[in-house]
This record gives C-alpha cells, sequence and structure tokens, in this order.
C-alpha cells in the first residue's frame, strides 16, 4: 500500500531533508544552542550566531552576548544598558529582560549561565552557575595585576601591602617592596631614616640637622615627615607605642620616639642614665665632695680623693699634713705649710688666711692630727687626745709628750712610754715594784742566784720552799732538797704527806696476815685482804690462780699467780726480795713513804714491813705522781 514518505533528501523540498522517512524541517528539531540561529542549507540544519552574538565555544552549543561598548559612564551606554566595569552591559529587573541562557543578578545585570568556565567568555569564569568577570590564574591578568580572589588586582593596592614607608611595585605579578633612599629597614615591615651619626650639622645631609649625635629630618609641620612620624621641635620623630617601635638609643615618650634611656646598659660605660638621658654622672660637681677625684666606670661615678689628701671622698677630701723633710717651709709642730698673699696661690680646699694657707673645716670635715677647727680654719691646737697623734696628748688644747710635759708621771727608776695618748709607766728590766711610785731592783733572776736550800720566786726573791704556807699536809715535815720542798709523814705516822699524816702504822709490822695476803692500817687496828686474783683465808693463806697454781711449785714464801693465762711465781710484798722460785725473804730495799712522801692525793700505808704509797679507793693514777678520781 503507498502512503506519503521519503527515502532521501531529494524526494523532499530544498528546506527539508528525510528525517525517519518524512520530510522534515531539520531546524524544527533545534539543534543549535541558546541564542543561536538555526538556517536549512543542502536540506541540513547549519548554527550561527546572529549580530552582537559570539559562539560558546559554537552556535551549536550557545552563543553569549558579544561586550558591549567600551564605556566610563553610564551615559556613554544605550537605554536598557549600564557601565559595569568598563563596558555597556544589559540591565534586568527580572529574568525575563534577560536571554533564555541567561539570569538576572541580584546586580540587576543579566549574566550568561555556566556548567564550567568554559562556557563563560573570556575573562569571566563559572561562579554560581552564571558568568562573572573573573580568574582563575595570574596569567588570566595583565603583567601589571595578579588573580587576588578570583579578581585581577594591583597587588600595590591591597592594604598593608608593604611595610610603613616602603615604595610598592609589580613585577611579573608579583609585588616587589623596597625602601626608598635613604630610608633603611625591612621593607616588608617598615623603613626609617638611617639615623646616621654626627657631632654637627654640617656632617648631615641637606634638609637634616644633628640631634643628639645623629642625622633628624627637619621639619616645619607633620606634612614634612613620613607617614609614622610627627614633627616635634622641627625635628621629625617616629610614632611608637612602646620602646620595640625605636631604633636603639631612643625610648618612646609621648608616643613620640626620643633620643633616651631605660637603664644604664643603654648607655656608653662612661655614662649612666639619669631621668631617661645618658649624661656623665660626674658632669654638675654634685657626684663627689669638695676637692675629689671623679672619673666614670661601668656607668658609675667613682670618687676619690687626690694625692695628698684624705677623707670620705663623698663629702670632702682634706689636703694632709706633709711632715716638714728639709724641702718645704715648716710650721709650729713640724708640718710643711705655705706662705701666701692671695687664695690663688693655695690649693683646693685651702684659704689664703694671715699669709698662710690653712685648711678649711667645718663639723663635717675635721682637721689633721694637731689641729683644731676654729672660725672654718684648721688651727694648730687639740680638744681632745684624739685631734693629736698617737704619741700626744692634748694639754691645755696643746699636743705635747705627756712623759715631758708638767715634770715625769713616773716613779723612781721608773721608764714611761706613751701609748695612745697616754703615758705608761713601766719598771726597767732587773726592776720591780710600783713603777707609778719606785721600782727596786731584783734579788734574783734565777735558782743560781740564791742559796743552796732556796730558789728564786716569779718576783725575784730567795725563798725556802718548805716556808710558803700549805706546802705539805697535817702532821707531815718537809726539807729542801734539789731547792724543792719534799713531804713526809714522821715516824709513828702515815697518810699523804701533801695533805694529812695520821698516827699509826705498826700493826702491820707484825706481819699479822697470811700468804698471798696485804695488810692494810684501819682506825681500829688493821685489816688482811687477798691480793688481787686470789681468794682463801687472808689471815691463813691465800691460793692464787685456782686449778693452774696447784700444779706449780713455788720457793719457800713465794707465791703463784696467773700472768698471761700462764701460773707464775712471785715474791709477796711482805717477803719482797729473792728469787720466787727458790725462796723470798724479808729483807727490803725499797723507799719508806714516811720519808719520802707519796703523789698527789695518795696516802701512805703500811704493806707488811714496809710502808707503801696507795691510791685511795674510787681514785685511779700513779701514787708517786698523783692519783685523782
Amino acid at each position: 500500500m503507498c502512503t506519503f514518505g521519503c527515502r532521501a533528501d531529494e524526494d523532499c523540498n530544498a528546506n527539508e531533508g528525510c528525517i525517519t522517512n518524512k520530510c522534515i524541517n531539520p531546524c524544527e528539531a533545534t539543534p543549535c544552542g541558546p541564542n543561536a540561529k538555526c538556517t536549512v542549507v543542502n536540506q541540513r540544519a547549519t548554527c550561527s550566531c546572529p549580530a552582537g552574538f559570539i559562539p560558546n565555544p559554537t552556535a551549536k552549543v550557545a552563543c553569549l552576548r558579544s561586550p558591549g561598548p567600551v564605556c566610563q559612564a553610564n551615559r556613554d551606554c544605550t537605554t536598557g544598558t549600564a557601565c559595569i566595569r568598563g563596558f555597556c552591559t544589559p540591565v534586568c529587573s527580572t529574568d525575563l529582560n534577560c536571554l533564555s541562557n541567561e539570569r538576572c543578578d541580584p546586580t540587576g545585570v543579566c549574566k550568561s549561565l555556566c556548567r564550567r568556565d568554559e562556557d563563560c567568555r573570556s575573562g569571566e569564569i563559572c561562579e554560581g552557575l552564571v558568568c562573572v568577570i573573573g580568574c582563575r590564574a595570574d596569567v588570566e591578568c595583565q603583567e601589571n595585576s595578579a588573580c587576588l580572589n578570583n579578581q585581577c588586582q594591583d597587588p600595590c593596592s591591597l592594604p598593608d601591602v608593604c611595610g610603613v614607608n616602603a615604595k610598592c611595585s609589580v613585577v611579573n605579578h608579583q609585588k616587589l617592596c623596597v625602601c626608598p633612599t635613604p630610608l633603611l629597614g625591612d621593607p616588608l615591615i617598615g623603613c626609617k631614616q638611617a639615623f646616621l651619626p654626627c657631632t654637627t650639622d654640617q656632617e648631615c645631609a641637606t634638609g637634616q640637622t644633628c640631634f643628639g649625635k645623629s642625622c633628624y629630618a627637619t621639619c616645619r609641620s607633620d606634612a614634612n615627615c613620613l607617614s609614622d612620624e610627627r614633627c616635634d621641635g622641627g625635628i621629625c620623630k617616629a610614632i611608637c607605642n612602646s620602646d620595640d617601635h625605636c631604633v636603639a638609643n631612643q625610648i618612646c615618650q609621648n608616643r613620640l620616639c626620643d633620643i633616651g634611656c631605660r637603664s644604664d646598659n643603654a648607655c656608653p660605660n662612661d655614662e649612666s642614665c639619669v631621668n631617661n638621658k645618658c649624661r656623665n654622672p660626674c658632669e654638675g660637681g654634685n657626684a663627689c665632695g669638695e676637692c675629689a677625684g671623679c672619673r666614670v666606670t661601668n656607668h658609675v661615678a667613682q670618687c676619690s680623693c687626690p694625692a695628698n689628701y684624705y677623707g670620705n671622698a663623698l663629702i670632702n677630701c682634706a689636703k694632709s699634713m706633709i711632715p716638714c723633710d728639709g724641702t718645704c717651709e715648716c710650721d709650729e709642730i713640724g708640718f710643711c705649710t705655705k706662705s701666701c698673699s692671695s687664695q690663688d696661690e693655695c690649693s683646693c680646699g685651702e684659704l689664703c688666711q694671715l699669709g698662710k694657707c690653712r685648711i678649711k673645716c667645718d663639723v663635717n670635715n675635721y682637721c689633721p692630727k694637731g689641729y683644731i677647727c676654729e672660725g672654718g680654719l684648721c688651727l694648730i691646737g687639740c680638744r681632745t687626745h684624739s685631734d693629736c697623734p698617737s704619741a700626744l696628748s692634748c694639754i691645755s688644747n696643746r699636743c705635747e709628750d705627756p712623759c715631758s710635759a708638767n715634770g715625769s708621771p713616773c716613779g723612781t727608776n721608773a721608764l714611761c712610754r706613751v701609748s695612745n695618748h697616754r703615758a705608761v709607766c713601766l719598771c726597767p728590766e732587773g726592776f720591780q715594784g710600783e713603777p707609778s711610785q719606785e721600782c727596786y731592783q731584783l734579788e734574783c733572776h734565777r735558782d743560781d742566784d740564791c742559796e743552796a736550800n732556796k730558789h728564786c720566786s716569779e718576783d725575784g726573791v730567795c725563798t725556802n720552799p718548805c716556808l710558803q704556807h700549805g706546802v705539805c699536809g697535817f702532821n707531815a715535815q718537809c726539807r729542801v732538797v734539789n731547792r724543792k720542798a719534799q713531804c713526809s709523814c714522821p715516824p709513828g705516822h702515815y697518810g699523804n704527806p701533801k695533805i694529812n699524816c695520821k698516827k699509826g702504822g705498826d700493826e702491820c709490822l707484825r706481819r699479822p696476815c697470811g700468804v698471798n695476803a696485804k695488810c692494810r692500817e684501819t682506825l681500829n687496828g688493821f685489816e688482811c685482804t687477798c691480793d688481787p686474783g686470789c681468794q682463801g683465808d687472808p689471815h691463813q693463806v691465800c691460793i692464787c690462780g685456782g686449778e693452774l697454781c696447784k700444779e706449780t711449785r713455788c720457793g719457800v714464801n713465794a707465791a703463784c699467780r696467773i700472768y698471761k693465762n700462764q701460773p707464775q711465781c712471785y715474791c709477796p710484798p711482805n717477803y719482797p726480795s729473792g728469787d720466787p722460785m727458790h725462796a723470798c725473804s724479808g729483807d727490803k730495799s725499797l723507799g719508806d713513804c714516811r720519808t719520802n712522801g707519796c703523789g698527789k692525793g695518795a696516802e701512805c700505808i703500811r704493806d707488811g714491813a714496809i710502808f707503801v704509797c696507795r691510791c685511795p679507793p674510787g681514785t685511779s693514777g700513779s701514787p708517786d705522781v698523783e692519783c685523782s678520781s
């Protein structure tokens, strides 16, 4: 069955094409992009952009408005357009005033819709699905601008792009900060005046003055100064909030950097920080006392008295009195002086009075030894001993030798010496006595100067030592041996002759005690006790050494004792002589303490047939020398 249709374009009219076996105008399928114009050429749809539009990127995709005419103000544009970013651009109140692929943005401008930057014209980017003027990289901008926040901008136009007083330029899209001549510093932080050192204005450049040893820019108003400076006193000074904003040797005062200091360390070694200024502490004459020298060491004024002066350099330095040596004019007491006719001939601290240079004085400035302060001048004289040299005394307001003034104060044969202003009397060698009354010659100097039974005492007198009080004990007898007193108990007595000799001492002569026992005189008779280490009946026999001594055979009258864990035969005190292995006898050659005496604190008691020295119970020591508690 035959129907209407076609097999090829040739079957259709010139403005139609064979599409799905039907002759159809190919432009009816809207093959072109927004704002594009569709025409049929050779039975095919052809897309093109109408006048005032440009393909984006082809008409088949879309056509965008061409940039409007260049303008500077809205008056340069036609009705319905406004001058925006240098081009006449259509304005709108709703989307209906715009093309189909545009939207009316909040600023009242028609902007093209987009999905990516490529959907927009050159110089535009896709932001929020609409094309806006902008950039993505510096290369999209001119060399003197940079892509900042998606906009081509002059980087030097941004606030605080460079430091204070620095100059900004753009090179290859990048900012370049430099300090202009003659400023110095970090251009990213700030540029400041160089403050070159100077001593006079001639050493500074034109338009500068020498202030505080540095060159400062001169000014009449703030307009003559840098942006961070103010004109103060004809000089440009930097604005500050703290000392950190100022250069070296400057501090922040009244919000301006000014020459000054906060501590000595900010000043040279020969200056100190006084009232926030570096000054020589010696200047002004108030740092040291009168006539004192001043020098600065490590920021501190050091005061000292010059040669031939003395005193407290912080208060006053007084001229020293120099003893006459034959090269100077002498005063009445032997010190150098100087004649004068005018004040110019005298030294510091002196006044020309009565033809002599005399030292000035006041209550705080004492005169040298031998002088007193009278009428503000040091005159020869004294008020107290301390006004005189130590070898002189103040007598009738004059410094005199106390040993010769008004006759000698010492006795016959005595010597006079001066010590600390006072006369001291003493007896010469070989004399003794009261030197203020009389000194007499000594009887002896050593024992050989005395008789054989006397010795030389400490006061130079030959004395019998037995005649000294308390030399021997009660009931004791004394004799001189080698010029020393020797005490002993007389016959019929016993005890310590240095303390007391008691009557008795004959009970033990009968040898009433047994072997290895000792006899001791008592007030009621005698007492027998076994020797140390022995036991038994002291009236019969005391066995010594226990089992070891039982097997040991000793001589007649001998006894046995243990010595170093071995049995040992010995002669007991009642048979002190002989060979203990053969026989012991009562023959005694030992000394008798009744005549020889005992040591200090010891007592003389009978021990068998003899009297021996022994330390009393509760004491110890050598009884022939001394017994102590």
